[in-house]
């Protein structure tokens, strides 16, 4: 386990699998200019081999890099490395398909000074590697939360590709829930949203602080503006959500997913037929904006069945 180094306040922890082919475009943005006395960059690499020639390069040119291989696969196994590696105040985590935009790091020292959030973060934003859909929106893969700095209230979190956390609290909370995140190529969310509920849990007026002026840029894959990956994505959080928030149902799951269903049939039906063409040019809109909360039902309704194995 790493050991607090005095003056360092930041350790950035870059998780990657198999996408080294990412990574020097976000530690290009991350590394030059660094003081190795008051942050650290760790490059975990998780559960693959690719991204070490890269990492140790860019710990050639700068003593702030470390590289970091984790080979236990799952998003929070490899954050939880991270912090347990990690010898600032504060361990940041940055997505490897991420880019923190001029002044990440200075604004992200300047609130580590002050000593007082147990956690902060910022906004980010879409960019993109190929053509985008006509009827894709920019706000459908960007998360603002307002222009205005202030702690975030017990329904809000901070997003997990832009956050920093105090080491001793991660220590003291058992850092991530390995049970949540992505697994390799497997899909699955959440295990920033149960960590700050812990956290909030375990320590009475948590200061969990968003800062407008902490942006970065995250990428968005042709597939990932497919209506079909979104769809499975929205299932994939209405079963996260299920384990996060729900204690109990009025409903069966059967009942629940045949609702979930025969709502996305007629939303269908009106997203191609009879839409609103003046607020929804593209039927891409229409079911991007309206069939989500229904797929997101159908999650939890399947998520309800594995947890009772009945009725329920």
């Amino acid at each position: 386990m790493g050991s607090p180094t005095e003056g360092l306040l930041l350790s950035i922890c870059v998780c990657t699998h198999n996408r080294a082919a990412l990574l020097p475009r976000a530690l290009n943005a991350l590394v030059p200019g660094l003081d190795p006395a008051r942050v650290e960059v760790l490059v975990v690499e998780n559960g693959s081999e690719d991204a070490s020639t890269i990492a140790g390069g860019f710990a050639a040119q700068s003593t702030a890099v470390r590289y970091v291989h984790e080979p236990k696969i799952g998003l929070s196994n490899a954050r939880n490395r991270g912090w347990r590696e990690a010898r600032g105040v504060y361990v940041g985590y940055l997505d490897d398909d991420a880019v923190p935009r001029a002044g990440w790091v200075t604004t992200a020292l300047d609130l580590a000074g002050e000593m007082r959030f147990d956690a902060f973060g910022g906004p980010y934003f879409a960019y993109y590697d190929s053509p985008t859909p006509p009827w894709y929106r920019e706000e459908y893969s960007s998360h603002w939360q307002g222009d205005v700095a202030r702690a975030l209230n017990s329904t809000e979190y901070l997003d997990g590709t832009n956050m920093f956390v105090r080491r001793q609290l991660l220590e003291q909370i058992g850092g991530f829930d390995a049970q949540l995140g992505m697994r390799g190529d497997t899909l699955s969310y959440g295990e920033e949203t149960e960590l700050q509920n812990r956290l909030r849990a375990a320590k009475t007026g948590a200061s969990i602080y968003y800062d407008p002026r902490l942006v970065v840029d995250h990428l968005v894959p042709a597939h990932k503006m497919t209506l079909r990956w979104i769809a499975k994505s929205a299932v994939v959080e209405g079963r996260v959500n299920r384990v996060l928030f729900e204690t109990s149902s009025r409903r069966g799951w059967r009942q629940r997913a045949l609702r979930a269903l025969a709502g996305l049939a007629a939303a269908y039906t009106v997203g191609v037929l009879v839409r609103d063409r003046a607020r929804y040019q593209f039927a891409g809109e229409y079911l991007y904006e309206c069939t989500l909360t229904r797929c997101r039902e159908l999650g939890a309704a399947l998520q309800q069945r594995r947890d009772r194995g009945s009725d329920g």
